[in-house]
């Protein structure tokens, strides 16, 4: 095989495998939080754990708040596919999705993908899924008190 053929087969090995490593889902997060802490971010494929549930989850990314309060997230390599996303605004970066009396709503900002406005109750699994790289790779999602 001549050099300029061996590059050329390199290089489509190359893309070949990127490709399989997939492609980066930007979730744009605006939150009515404080400006502090860390903006949590779930992507599962499977209902189970759905939303809070991060030992389930497909991925899972951390992102520092910025003091704007709208925040583009990268979750880099996400294969194509179909996900539901839920976002948490840990304010005090405890890890963990802090609720009323330890139980009950969150007290935390929180928002998950295909819903618009404060969530009252548990989100729906097939309610939040979305179709990663079929027309757009960018979603946005407001973090909201569920309690205001």
């Amino acid at each position: 095989m001549r050099p300029v053929a061996k590059r050329f087969a390199a290089l489509v090995a190359v893309g070949g495998a990127l490709a399989a490593l997939g492609e980066t889902l930007i979730v744009n997060v605006d939150t009515e939080g404080p400006r502090e802490g860390v903006i949590a971010i779930l992507v599962f494929k499977e209902k189970k754990g759905f939303p809070d549930g991060h030992e389930h989850s497909f991925r899972k990314d951390r992102f520092p708040v910025t003091p704007e309060g709208a925040i583009s997230c990268s979750i880099t390599n996400l294969p194509r596919g179909v996900y539901a996303v839920s976002v948490l605004h840990d304010v005090n970066d405890n890890y963990k999705c802090d609720k009323l009396l330890g139980f009950g709503p969150p007290k935390e900002p929180v928002g998950v993908s295909n819903h618009e406005g404060r969530l009252r109750k548990n989100p729906k699994f097939k309610d939040a899924l979305i179709t990663f790289g079929a027309e757009s790779n960018t979603i946005a999602i407001a973090t909201l008190f569920p309690l205001k």
